[in-house]
């Protein structure tokens, strides 16, 4: 069914890849990102999985409170942070919090290049504006998202997260959730239902690696056109 993944495994196996595939999985929380990160590891068995949650809570021991008190917060709590007489917008604490980590993660991104490993990252804190994907790996961005509010509700609260939200944290959830989804589209990247997340990442997955083998090949021709002159 995707021609080109197992071609990537088998030549992945035998030492012919020249480079990892990096699977980045954004949109809030309850969308689905963690299903379909163990899922695609089911297709890709030398890979593995980091959640930016992690980098969050490291971030916090080189960042101060006083230095950036978003990152300090879950997303959906992040209205009470006290920032004084100025204004600054949901969104804007978003990025607050998200910047750091999307540096993070541009790094992890770099080091899956020089070292070449796959790896599949997922999390609230992959926001597209953020990410400067490095040439030396195979990118594929995906974001998820859940339009049904009463869905979503329930997606939220588990089984990932044990948890139940208020009504004021909920409403704070999808208003993040939305602009998210709409940051996404506005920069042209693939955006899934969390109920078609699986079957449309993996077609995505396998024409993204179908352009990688055209460029190996293409360049492959080049050099032998050049050896020959």
């Amino acid at each position: 069914m995707y021609p080109n993944v197992q071609k990537y495994n088998k030549m992945w196996s035998q030492g012919k890849i020249d480079r990892p595939l990096v699977v980045l999985i954004g949109g809030y929380a309850g969308t689905g990102k963690s299903t379909l990160a163990k899922q695609l590891l089911d297709q890709f068995p030398f890979t593995n999985i980091l959640q930016t949650a992690v980098l969050r809570a490291i971030l916090r021991m080189f960042i101060s409170r006083e230095k950036n008190p978003f990152l300090y917060v879950h997303t959906y709590d992040l209205p009470i942070i006290d920032v004084g007489e100025r204004t600054v917008s949901l969104y804007d604490r978003y990025r607050a919090q998200v910047e750091p980590i999307a540096m993070s993660i541009n790094k992890i991104v770099e080091f899956a290049g020089t070292e070449k490993q796959q790896r599949i990252i997922e999390g609230a804190h992959v926001l597209p504006e953020f990410l400067h994907i490095e040439p030396s790996v195979i990118p594929v961005e995906i974001y998820l998202k859940v339009s049904d509010v009463d869905l979503h509700k329930r997606t939220i609260a588990g089984p990932t997260h044990n948890r139940t939200l208020s009504t004021r944290q909920f409403k704070t959830a999808r208003a993040i959730h939305d602009q998210i989804i709409k940051d996404a589209k506005s920069m042209g990247k693939e955006v899934y239902e969390i109920d078609e997340a699986y079957s449309k990442a993996m077609r995505y997955i396998d024409i993204s690696l179908e352009r990688y083998f055209e460029g190996v090949d293409n360049q492959n021709k080049q050099d032998e056109l050049a050896a020959s002159t």
